[in-house]
């Protein structure tokens, strides 16, 4: 369903507006050329701002934010859209209006603070309008609302008004989201020779300064970034304000990261949470968690690292900054795989996805669709894998940095998949190309060292010397998980490339990172043969973090793995002691424990799979599919994939475990699904297996699973 047929169907469903269709006997055609249309639209304001109304006035100027059509609001949107292009509708109670809008210029929150700029905008109170922009332009920048801030710098960028340096900084990020670098630096520059002479006007030129240098950063003058921080810091130390201070210094510790000075960027990151804690500026707070997350990350601390993240998650939703919400969402999840907690990261990264698509974020929603293929292929759920893999668009259409993630997900799927030609083809493709954005050292280093192993696994001559390259572009960076775990398999497969020592000391403190290494197949006997204690528990440790869908892939490809295996494995792995709750569409882990909690306690108003049992079931009305039969790896495969589509063929390789042959296999296939469809209908009518439509025929080649009503999986 389109957004606007959504805010139609919304529209006409709201309370005030059937009560008014009532009284008028009027059915809207959503015209705006229409006269009759626009003086009901009139009337319905009028009847809406009435004493009698059942909205209160503040309800219905708080309206005037831009909201998901499913949040309900006192007046729908469309209402107050109309309202901001004939704001004579509001001149009657214009003092009111602006009474209000002045009790809420302080107010928190990117919805009120969108509210009450538009509607002091569309009444014509400038002044309010740019104090608005001052104290909640930053706000409503990281919210997103692109369109509402580049309307105001284009009524106000060149008029007669005293500015406020928040206006240059938001014209001069539009201009640099454009690729247009050069023209807003060019507007800081304007920026602050306006208030370079002005008396107490430190803390505005410093805010300049700041924004030039984070841009100045971010397009690869690291010496010009530098000083502009440094100026931006002393101005406000004279200006006495803490929470600038603390902007700078988490400005400084970004600027680290990206010179790959990662101790440096930690001792900026502290100083600069200290100085939020200190000025109890909850949205800095937030912020320089997540960087103290990433740069705990580089340094190889992955625990402290998720403490950082998580809490800055939290922060972030409790700010109601969804966009930065979901970007440290991504990076926690990304954080959970590094660990090889599969569950953990794949519930991130649905919430993540369904989040950047309700901002309208569609890179955002790309990478997270590539993490979840991604998440599904570890866990060896090829169909799954395939169903959020084939969401993606066409590579050429994201944004270079996303595009780069994704391709090197992509490739790292290849070489999981044992397809190690495709994806050394892939990766050198991506190197190529990656040359001209912005990544750091160790970044680029990832990409080459994927190319060595591949080149390592095909036996060419000049692995070794791939891998040696490689690992000199991570040195930067020597703590880091992914750094110790190239450094051991390199070091394995070619003795001369890293020292035996330095192998050592790292099978040593690998397991104490906490990290997993999904490739860890590779060395996997070359560890063995060194038959150490330390050797033996790093062993231990993958073959632990290792999900049993993925180990079975390894023994059945791997020769002599099975009998490694055999010998190591002992008890259960951490992998199996977790299984993941999907309800209604969002996936979250439990403990097994807590699993047999939720088997007893059963909710009789859904419907529930309960996947280690395999039995389906609605309140009175159950079925049983055997574990590991065909029918229960389908519905496993459709459960991680919901609400998407499976490919036929990728469906039928993952519960069959061999290639899909259109004409010899679609008899099978199409009998499982039919059978499987028999149980689901049989135990709830609201649950069935769909061939999605596509324009006016269904398409045969892939299978969703359709649910409504409450529901409950565990797989």
């Amino acid at each position: 369903m389109s957004p606007d047929t959504l805010e139609r169907l919304t529209f006409r469903n709201h309370p005030a507006v059937r009560e008014y269709v009532g009284r008028t006997a009027y059915i809207p055609l959503y015209n705006n050329d229409d006269v009759d249309y626009t003086e009901w639209l009139d009337g319905l304001v009028r009847a809406s701002l009435q004493p009698s109304a059942h909205v209160s006035f503040h309800g219905f100027l708080s309206s005037f934010a831009d909201r998901e059509a499913f949040e309900r609001q006192p007046i729908p949107r469309l209402v107050t859209r109309h309202v901001e292009r004939r704001p004579f509708l509001l001149e009657q109670r214009r003092i009111e209006v602006l009474n209000w809008v002045r009790a809420h210029l302080d107010a928190r929150g990117p919805a009120i603070a969108e509210a009450v700029i538009r509607v002091a905008f569309a009444m014509g109170f400038h002044d309010e309008v740019l104090s608005g922009i001052s104290r909640h332009g930053g706000l409503l920048f990281s919210a997103g609302k692109t369109d509402l801030l580049q309307k105001l710098v284009r009524r106000y960028l060149n008029s007669e008004f005293r500015l406020p340096s928040r206006l240059f900084i938001i014209a001069a990020n539009i201009a640099a989201g454009e690729n247009r670098i050069d023209e807003g630096l060019a507007l800081l520059d304007r920026g602050k020779s306006f208030f370079e002479g002005l008396e107490e006007g430190e803390a505005d030129f410093g805010d300049l300064a700041l924004a030039t240098g984070d841009m100045l950063r971010l397009s690869g003058r690291l010496t010009e970034s530098m000083a502009e921080f440094s100026l931006a810091r002393e101005c406000f130390i004279s200006a006495k304000l803490p929470a600038k201070i603390a902007e700078t210094d988490d400005a400084l510790g970004r600027l680290m990261i990206t010179r790959e000075r990662p101790t440096e960027a930690r001792r900026y990151f502290l100083s600069a949470l200290s100085s939020a804690w200190s000025s109890r500026s909850a949205p800095e707070q937030a912020g320089i968690l997540e960087n103290l997350g990433l740069v705990e990350h580089d340094l190889g601390n992955s625990r402290r690292a998720a403490l950082y993240l998580s809490r800055a998650v939290s922060l972030h939703s409790l700010l109601g900054n969804r966009p930065r919400a979901a970007s440290a969402g991504l990076s926690l999840g990304m954080l959970h795989l590094s660990m090889g907690h599969m569950t953990k990261a794949f519930r991130l990264f649905k919430d993540v996805h369904a989040s950047m698509e309700k901002i309208g974020h569609a890179g955002g929603a790309c990478e997270a669709a590539a993490y979840l293929g991604w998440t599904c292929d570890l866990l060896g759920k090829q169909g799954a894998a395939v169903s959020w893999w084939s969401m993606l668009p066409a590579y050429g259409r994201l944004e270079s940095r996303i595009r780069a993630t994704v391709e090197l997900l992509w490739a790292r799927r290849q070489l999981l998949l044992d397809d190690v030609r495709g994806a050394l083809s892939s990766l050198q493709a991506l190197f190529s190309s990656v040359q001209g954005i912005e990544l750091s050292s160790s970044e680029l280093g990832d990409i080459s060292f994927c190319i060595g192993v591949c080149m390592a696994r095909l036996g060419m001559p000049d692995a070794a010397a791939t891998l040696s390259q490689s690992l000199c572009k991570m040195a930067a960076t020597p703590h880091r998980v992914q750094t110790r775990q190239s450094r051991i398999l390199a070091g394995l497969l070619y003795p001369a490339v890293v020292s035996g020592r330095q192998v050592s000391e790292d099978i040593r403190l690998y397991p104490g990172t906490n990290g997993f290494d999904p490739f860890w197949y590779i060395y996997a006997v070359p560890l063995a043969e060194i038959q150490s204690p330390d050797s033996s528990a790093l062993l231990t440790h993958l073959i632990g973090k290792t999900p049993p869908d993925l180990l079975s892939a390894f023994r059945q490809r791997e020769r002599s793995f099975d009998h490694l295996l055999n010998l190591r494995e002992t008890g259960t792995s951490r992998a199996a002691q977790f299984v993941t709750l999907i309800r209604s569409g969002r996936a979250r882990p439990i403990h097994i424990d807590d699993y047999f909690i939720w088997k007893r306690s059963g909710r009789p108003d859904a419907f529930t799979f309960d996947g280690p049992s395999g039995e389906i079931r609605f309140g009175r009305s159950s079925a049983v599919l055997k574990p590991g039969s065909i029918p229960h790896r389908i519905l496993i495969q459709l459960f991680l994939a919901f609400p998407n589509p499976v490919d036929s063929a990728s469906l039928y390789t993952s519960a069959w475990g061999l290639p899909f042959d259109p004409e010899c296999d679609q008899a099978a296939f199409k009998s499982a699904i039919l059978r499987l469809n028999g149980i689901l209908r049989a135990v709830y009518p609201g649950a069935s297996l769909i061939r999605p439509v596509h324009g006016a025929a269904s398409d045969p080649h892939v299978v969703a699973l359709s649910l409504s009503g409450a529901w409950e999986a565990v797989i």
